[in-house]
């Protein structure tokens, strides 16, 4: 039994960051944006609080109820970090204060950002990526993405993530909603981030690519090179006056 806390999790509790709890159980995927906000005192056991954005109290007590893992994830200055743990129970007055017992995770998995060769995807610009496989339909989020190659973050429980390293595919990659721009990949690791995700490594060929596609998706990396710089700009002026 985890009593003690991850440092990366010390510092989003006492910063009070925002983080997404992930739940795939009961049939469905669920995600539900919450803030970190206290560590626990006796006589509760040892964990966090976390106010969810929102109601899902019926969700909550099934969750509670049966003790099914749910993935945490949120970002700090240097990482995003994942981990597993469990919902220990609803905090009183939960109707008014949306707040649950988070159980301290036993392992903590911290992605730290890559160095500049790659465009880091904060959290208020939405690139996603989807793999052109059988089996593969859904969008998923980029971690960050280059000339060279791109890491996502998929859901765990898809079948077509076991591909060796080495595989060729192709990838889609889009923008804000934008219009989907193809690049030919290979795939270099899989990485399991917690129960409900994993991490997929991507290498580009753009030895394998038309030039047309190649400049398509260099004109694209511009882009989120541009709207990221452009809208950190306006997050930090919004904290700053806030």
């Amino acid at each position: 039994m985890a009593t003690k806390c991850d440092h990366a999790l010390e510092y989003a509790v006492e910063h009070q960051l925002l983080a997404n709890v992930l739940v795939c159980a009961f049939g469905n995927r669920y995600e539900l944006p919450c803030m970190l906000v206290a560590h626990t005192e006796l006589p509760d056991p040892p964990g966090f609080y976390a106010a969810l954005q929102g109601g899902r109290g019926s969700l909550v007590d099934d969750l509670v109820k049966k003790c099914v893992p749910v993935e945490v994830c949120f970002r700090t200055p240097e990482a995003r970090v994942y981990f597993d743990t469990l919902v220990l129970k609803k905090k009183k007055n939960f109707w008014i204060n949306r707040q649950v017992l988070l159980k301290y995770p036993t392992t903590v998995q911290p992605i730290e950002q890559r160095s500049s060769d790659r465009e880091y995807v904060p959290d208020h610009i939405r690139v996603l990526a989807r793999l052109s496989r059988e089996g593969a339909t859904d969008w998923c989020p980029v971690l960050d993405v280059g000339d060279g190659g791109a890491s996502l973050v998929y859901p765990a429980a898809r079948p077509f993530l076991q591909i060796e390293p080495g595989a060729m595919c192709q990838v889609q990659f889009s923008l804000d909603g934008g219009s989907a721009v193809g690049v030919t990949a290979q795939h270099r690791y899989t990485q399991q981030l917690s129960s409900n995700s994993v991490r997929l490594g991507l290498q580009f060929r753009v030895d394998a690519m038309s030039p047309e596609a190649v400049k398509a998706f260099r004109q694209l990396l511009a882009e989120i090179g541009r709207v990221r710089l452009t809208r950190s700009f306006r997050h930090t002026l919004r904290k700053f006056f806030k």
